[in-house]
């Protein structure tokens, strides 16, 4: 069970990115089959299941175009849904009613940047510059061309962070965001510093 708990955990953190490694996790722990021991008991729960599951759909939040919200509410809900005590069975209340596993929805944000050509309509690669709050810094090295939102604090650090990517690319929390550039020689430049504005286009 704390297997399972680990993975949920990762899963939370790599929300939406559909990380490879949490995936090759997640799929050899949901082929894991254990038969039932001398005395009728199957270490496999539903539970057990249950968070495997869990951990594959938040992987994947809303097919990889949603992450996690980070303000009170969010991390409350996430800590009732995702309250590591899982059930045993199907109708099992005992510890934590099964309906408070749904309540992760009211964290979940879509925050996927998608660039589409003008002529052709078609997704397109494009470079651009996130600019950051100094203590939320856009970090993902395992992931290129994603900007995850890992808050980072830098003492003594006042500057903004910048940090370039390409398209696809997923964005840390909106009010994080102090700039966003589109740079390259192939597409005219533009800034964007209105947060809102930014927000309109999810």
């Amino acid at each position: 069970m704390c297997l399972v708990c680990l993975l949920v955990s990762a899963s939370i953190v790599m929300a939406g990115t559909g990380n490879l490694e949490v995936m090759r996790l997640i799929r050899k722990l949901r082929k894991r089959i254990v038969p039932i021991n001398t005395y009728g008991h199957n270490f496999v729960t539903y539970g057990c299941h249950m968070a495997i599951h869990m951990s594959l759909g938040l992987l994947f939040l809303g097919g990889g175009r949603y992450s996690l919200k980070r303000d009170n509410l969010s991390v409350a809900v996430l800590f009732l849904s995702m309250y590591p005590i899982f059930q045993t069975c199907q109708d099992d209340n005992t510890y934590h009613l099964q309906a408070f596993r749904h309540l992760w929805v009211i964290a979940a944000q879509p925050r996927l940047l998608v660039t589409i050509d003008e002529d052709t309509n078609k997704p397109c690669y494009v470079p651009v510059t996130i600019t950051t709050a100094p203590d939320c810094v856009p970090a993902d090295a395992t992931c290129p061309g994603v900007a995850r939102d890992v808050s980072r604090t830098c003492p003594g650090v006042s500057r903004d962070v910048s940090r370039t990517v390409f398209t696809p690319v997923m964005l840390p929390e909106f009010h994080t965001i102090k700039q966003f550039s589109v740079i390259g020689e192939r597409y005219w430049t533009a800034v964007v510093r209105d947060v809102e504005t930014l927000k309109k286009g999810f």
